[in-house]
């Protein structure tokens, strides 16, 4: 689970101190927050009418597993809130009554722990998210339907440890996540459809632990990375199909321990790197066929663990690396000539090649690949 911000804590430990266990009123403390954590205090609050509400919205509390909290009916006057974060409510199996909510501001999306949640359909009139979207830890989730009014995320988009989520369907109107976008530890997760409209992430993007996803192809339509881009632990993925469009990262990228790997298809496009490259314990990854027009890569290249990686043939149009170059323990590999060019081209950086099974010197791959 996503680490606990010390922000939302503080918030919420201020709020328990400020409310009694046996009032039943709606609390409103400082820090603009508002914590109904009983369906009397959500029923109270509805009974107001609010309509545009200033204050960060929690219903229920954060890491304490509520069975107060069954309906959400009477928060139909909702259109627009400073945040809203729905937190550890058991018996909580949809969100109707914020059938009415448009935006939610700076404080962002948060639903997590939700263990009897089956759907969003409810915030299918969400159009604007001034901060994060954070989705983690509903164990019944089947999909994010009902978030297709969301366009853009002003800030990070986080899609944790929803045991049952099988796809990210609900996502399709999505373009532009402005921070980090973690798609992560998911265990029914076999495909990112729904994400094919996303162009642009500005900050880092993981695809991680994601056990049985077998494609990316639910990014095809992702151009641009401004971080790091990290694709690790998806022991079910295969290639790298649905990254066509990719032409440039300005970090890194990093794939590792995928363990059905085979090749780096879907990487076609990719000709510079502005960071570091990666190629890391990918226990069946045989080709690099998928690199052909890579030809920069900023920082250091590292080829490392993979055990069936036989040949560097597909880097043949790598030019220059502005770091190291470190090829180790790839027991399967002696075929080097896809370095040529880089060596030809003057490469002076550190490079090491060690427990491979064979480990030749700049020099003798220039006399070998002639």
């Amino acid at each position: 689970m996503k680490p606990i911000r010390c922000a939302l804590f503080l918030f919420l430990i201020f709020a328990l101190v400020g409310c009694s266990s046996d009032d039943e009123s709606p609390v409103s403390p400082p820090l603009d927050l508002t914590v109904l954590d009983t369906q009397a205090k959500i029923d109270a609050f509805g009974a107001l009418g609010h309509t545009d509400y200033a204050d960060r919205l929690v219903i229920g509390v954060q890491n304490q597993p509520n069975s107060s909290i069954v309906s959400l009916d009477a928060l139909q006057s909702l259109t627009s809130v400073k945040g809203l974060a729905v937190y550890a409510n058991d018996l909580l199996v949809d969100l109707n009554g914020l059938d009415n909510l448009m935006s939610v501001g700076v404080d962002g999306l948060e639903i997590e722990e939700n263990p009897s949640l089956v759907s969003l359909h409810a915030l299918a009139k969400l159009e604007s998210i001034a901060g994060d979207i954070f989705i983690g830890g509903n164990g019944a989730l089947p999909d994010l339907s009902g978030l297709s009014g969301i366009t853009k995320v002003n800030g990070d988009l986080s899609i944790v440890e929803n045991s049952n989520l099988t796809s990210t369907l609900g996502l399709s109107g999505l373009t532009f996540v402005t921070g980090d976008t973690f798609v992560g530890m998911n265990g029914s997760l076999k495909s990112l459809a729904g994400l094919e409209n996303l162009s642009d992430v500005g900050g880092n993007l993981g695809i991680e632990e994601n056990p049985i996803l077998i494609d990316l192809k639910g990014l095809s339509g992702l151009m641009s990375v401004d971080g790091h881009f990290n694709i690790r632990m998806n022991h079910a993925l295969t290639n790298l199909s649905g990254l066509e469009y990719l032409s440039t990262l300005k970090r890194d990228l990093a794939i590792s321990e995928n363990n059905s790997i085979y090749d780096l298809v879907g990487l076609t496009n990719l000709n510079t790197i502005g960071g570091n490259l990666g190629v890391e314990k990918n226990s069946n990854l045989n080709s690099l066929y998928g690199l052909d027009n890579l030809k920069t890569v900023s920082g250091t290249v590292i080829i490392t663990d993979n055990d069936e990686l036989s040949a560097l043939s597909h880097l043949s149009n790598l030019s220059s690396v502005g770091g190291a170059l470190y090829i180790l323990n790839n027991p399967e590999l002696c075929n080097y000539c896809g370095l040529q060019k880089l060596v030809e081209e003057g490469f002076n950086g550190t490079y090491a090649a060690v427990g491979n099974m064979c480990n030749p010197t700049l020099t003798e791959i220039l006399n070998l690949c002639i």
